[in-house]
């Protein structure tokens, strides 16, 4: 193996390299410099970009080798490691026109809605804004395995995150909505090698001055905790809320929501404002075929809640549990991309639930929180998923 020195952010180094390691995995797997991450490796997304003697060079497709005796610089050597604070401005303009005539939708197709239930229930809007961003960001990466999926490398944030926008509505464009609207993202995380705790809460809503009263809120949030017992065996324990309150638009959570909704209650028809679901899994990586496949099973047990609010139809519920079983598969071998088969059964009596399978597929590692759809699909369009990876 050929062996190179390399500077990076400014340290040297030396090391013996395959000729064919690229610059991505020297960086990442050798010197622990996790700023680059692997993303498309086809030099199309930019999350391995880095400076290679002033130049901009794509870390996943340069061979380590042909870097020997050149000075490399990361997202780690611009500025303090880990800390980023950002602000920015936007104008944004919405208008949302709910239909006149609330429709019931079944399985044979939809009919009119003959009750008063949704009857003037929801009014249309036209709104535009002027919008302050701000984020702050003290975070650092711990390379770990096995976390969300079975054996794949995965970077664990390490660190607190916040990003808040703030707008005020204006007399421009058709607005005929007077408003203050306030939306925010918090994230903290700590880990080491075999544990990891996390939270994360996303947050908004909207004050409105012509009724004098907040309406739009939104929220949902989780926090948990990672615990690598041995290499092959990981306990995940979780607690995953969502909620809204007098929303301008239709809006309902269900307590089988295949993202946030307890399992085995698929078909339940228990909905409401507000959704809390704890959750325990323990996971074991079962076998390694090769460079074919990772396989492994679970063991789920989810234990959620609804409040009925002022959502139509809404229902509160005592605490109702589901069970179950998953098989698990990551094709190729190390992938960060797991498929699941679950068979869940529910323990508390439901009309309409009952045991069920489901078949998934999910990439979670790079992602503490995915919000289920009957939250993000309530929430203010024009707001970014994220400050720190907008627009």
């Amino acid at each position: 193996m050929p062996e190179i020195s390399i500077t990076v952010n400014g340290r040297r180094h030396e090391a013996e390299v395959p000729t064919t390691t690229t610059l991505l995995d020297l960086l990442r797997d050798e010197l622990d410099v996790t700023g680059p991450k692997r993303g498309c490796e086809m030099a199309e997304c930019g999350a391995c970009m880095v400076h290679v003697d002033g130049r901009l060079r794509h870390a996943c497709l340069t061979l380590a080798a042909l870097v020997d005796g050149s000075t490399v610089l990361t997202v780690e050597g611009i500025g303090e490691p880990g800390r980023l604070s950002l602000f920015g401005a936007s104008l944004s303009r919405e208008r949302e026109l709910p239909g006149a005539l609330p429709v019931i939708i079944t399985d044979s197709g939809l009919f009119a809605d003959t009750s008063t239930a949704l009857t003037g229930r929801y009014v249309g809007n036209r709104t535009a804004r002027i919008n302050a961003l701000w984020g702050v960001r003290n975070v650092r990466f711990v390379r770990v395995n096995g976390f969300d999926g079975l054996r794949a490398p995965q970077d664990l944030r390490r660190g607190f995150q916040l990003g808040v926008l703030a707008g005020r509505s204006l007399s421009v464009l058709g607005s005929t909505d007077d408003d203050i609207f306030v939306a925010a993202d918090l994230y903290a995380g700590w880990a080491q090698r075999n544990t990891f705790i996390g939270l994360q809460f996303l947050g908004e809503g909207r004050q409105n001055y012509d009724a004098n009263h907040w309406d739009g809120i939104l929220g949902s949030g989780r926090a948990a905790s990672y615990l690598k017992v041995t290499s092959r065996h990981t306990v995940i324990t979780s607690f995953e809320y969502s909620g809204g309150w007098r929303h301008r638009t239709p809006f309902q959570l269900r307590l089988g929501d295949a993202q946030g909704g307890v399992r085995g209650y698929g078909d339940s028809r228990v909905v409401g404002h507000q959704r809390g679901v704890v959750r325990v899994e323990e996971r074991w990586a079962w076998r390694s075929m090769g460079r074919a496949a990772d396989v492994g099973w679970a063991l789920f047990g989810d234990a959620g809640k609804m409040w009925a609010g002022d959502v139509p139809y809404g229902i509160d519920t005592p605490v109702r549990y589901g069970v179950g079983v998953g098989l698990l598969a990551a094709l190729p071998a190390r992938s960060r991309r797991l498929w699941r088969l679950d068979l869940a059964v529910p323990v508390t009596a439901d009309e309409y639930a009952g045991w069920e399978i489901r078949l998934s597929s999910s990439d979670l590692t790079r992602v503490f929180w995915r919000e289920p759809k009957d939250v993000a699909r309530s929430r203010e369009r024009f707001v970014p998923a994220s400050i720190f990876n907008w627009p």
